[in-house]
């Protein structure tokens, strides 16, 4: 728990850094979440208090607190933060709209979007940034100061530079107001984690975050602040004929809320995400529109809450000293009990999407399937771990803690990617002691040769070399991955070059292959 000297009466439940791309992880988040504010309650109550949600007014407008749910996601490189901070940039309005609490006050609740923002005197749009460098960074944060009388990035809704105190490199944001309970906390938080793993399958192709216009982004925000789900959003036309004609559309935030869960249906299936994990999210407009008493947002469940029974601070007080409430998702529970045949169709149709195998387009132009996303990421995230590093013994920690009790990995590719590939190769080779050069894919033969068992037993280390005509390029990459399956145990291996080259008379293949002893060999 935390308090913050700037918000008297304010208490804040931090889980501090948390893994939530994994089911068991995330529902044993909502459990704890729920421990810890039933028991925080009740030691209140105890004391002669009362613990009430943000939002929540008590004797009058004049007696309320108003607070958000602060989110850090992690970053792992400059570049990544200026993708997700852009990305989350973008989704501003939506996230607001999903999450913005009014003010419940005398048994009703006031409006649908968020009183908090509305009111807010510290807390701006985020402006874009074309680059997350130092330097960079430096220089938007003096021309915040300079043109718009912003005091620096940590009063935006998304803040590039992240929370200092954590001891992971981050993005934080401020735009989530606070939630009543922890499925909606937690669920909300997945949306950010699905945005943030694809800045990094734009940052693994190449892509960056286009600069959406910032006039436009206000404006979507305000709206947002203003009128919740109810509101309606522009945004540019995808349509080039469209965009002729007029530069922007319009469409409902509930709608563009939905679009959004849409896009990132690949992304929740790389995190595993459960149908019913997302349910308090589905804005489903066509149900709301059906369903008078369907709710989108945690606005929408106490103002139907208040008309069927007598709900008032009372009430809430003791809703949040129960555990047993808390730890269910309330949201879903009443929109099942509203409309019982909708919410099943939709859980279904959810279930197809985060099951079905996403495909991809091979290159005689058929669709086949893909390769699990997390295969696909995990060479990028190996190679970055090492782009930070400029020491060989770091990087050969780094590779045998990613690489070891797994099949040789082809890291060519990654590494190519990255500014620094030459110089990790060049660092990867040394000493020259442990280079085996070799000409020809035959020499490896079918065991372990012995110059190359005698290298890693000395150096725990050997970097196998082989230097080969361009068409026997394949063969010898084959002859490398075949290699590497037959080392000892313990030892692990991953490509670092596949390149092809010039000379006068023919074109040459340059492939190399990093192999390292076990743990215990590299300590003694």
């Amino acid at each position: 728990m935390c308090f913050n000297a700037n918000r008297p009466g304010c208490l804040w439940i931090d889980t501090g850094p948390v893994w939530i791309s994994d089911p068991a992880q995330r529902s044993a988040l909502v459990g704890a979440l729920a421990d810890v504010v039933s028991a925080a309650a009740e030691q209140v109550r105890q004391a002669g208090g009362t613990l009430l949600p943000s939002g929540i007014s008590w004797g009058g407008p004049s007696h309320r607190r108003l607070c958000e749910d602060g989110h850090s996601v992690e970053v792992a490189d400059d570049l990544q933060r200026e993708i997700l901070s852009n990305l989350i940039r973008r989704y501003v309005p939506e996230l607001v709209a999903l999450s913005g609490r009014a003010l419940f006050v005398a048994g009703r609740v006031n409006g649908r979007g968020s009183l908090r923002l509305a009111e807010s005197k510290d807390q701006v749009s985020t402006r874009y940034i074309a680059s997350a460098s130092v330097r960079h960074l430096r220089r938007v944060e003096q021309a915040l100061r300079r043109d718009d009388r912003v005091s620096g990035f940590a009063v935006m809704d998304v803040n590039p530079v992240g929370d200092t105190e954590l001891a992971i490199p981050n993005v934080s944001v401020r735009c989530l107001d606070a939630q009543i309970f922890p499925s909606s906390a937690v669920a909300q938080a997945v949306v950010l984690q699905a945005l943030a793993v694809r800045a990094r399958m734009m940052e693994r192709d190449g892509r960056r975050m286009p600069a959406v216009p910032q006039r436009m982004l206000d404006r979507n925000r305000s709206n947002a602040i203003a009128r919740g789900m109810g509101g309606e959003f522009e945004r540019e036309a995808d349509d080039p004929r469209k965009a002729r004609e007029q530069a922007t559309v319009r469409r409902s935030a509930a709608e563009s809320v939905s679009d959004l869960l849409d896009d990132l249906d690949a992304e929740l299936r790389a995190m595993q995400i459960e149908p019913r994990e997302i349910l308090p999210l589905l804005s489903a407009p066509e149900l709301a529109k059906l369903h008078p008493e369907y709710a989108q947002t945690e606005n929408d469940l106490l103002a139907v809450w208040s008309r069927q029974q007598t709900f008032g601070v009372e009430q809430i007080a003791a809703l949040l000293r129960d555990r047993a409430t808390l730890a269910d998702d309330q949201l879903t529970r009443h929109n099942r009990r509203v409309a019982p045949g909708s919410m099943g169709t939709l859980e279904a149709a959810w279930r197809t999407k985060l099951t079905a195998r996403p495909r991809r387009s091979t290159p005689n132009g058929h669709r086949g399937q893909a390769r699990p996303a997390r295969q696909r990421r995990s060479d990028d995230e190996i190679i970055r771990e090492l782009d930070q590093l400029t020491e060989q013994r770091d990087m050969d920690e780094r590779l045998r803690a990613l690489l070891a009790g797994r099949p040789p990995r082809n890291l060519a590719p990654a590494l190519s990617r990255l500014g620094r590939s030459k110089e990790i190769r060049r660092v990867l080779r040394q000493p020259n002691a442990t280079v085996l050069e070799l000409s020809a894919p035959e020499e490896l033969g079918d065991g372990v040769p012995d110059e190359l068992g005698s290298r890693l037993s000395r150096n725990n280390r050997v970097c196998v070399r082989l230097d080969v005509a361009e068409a026997e390029r394949k063969s010898a990459v084959d002859a490398l991955m075949d290699l590497a399956r037959r080392l000892p145990r313990g030892a692990c291996a991953g490509l670092i070059t596949n390149q092809t080259y010039a000379r006068r008379s023919d074109r040459r293949a340059s492939i190399e292959m990093i192999i390292l002893g076990s743990t215990e060999g590299a300590r003694s």
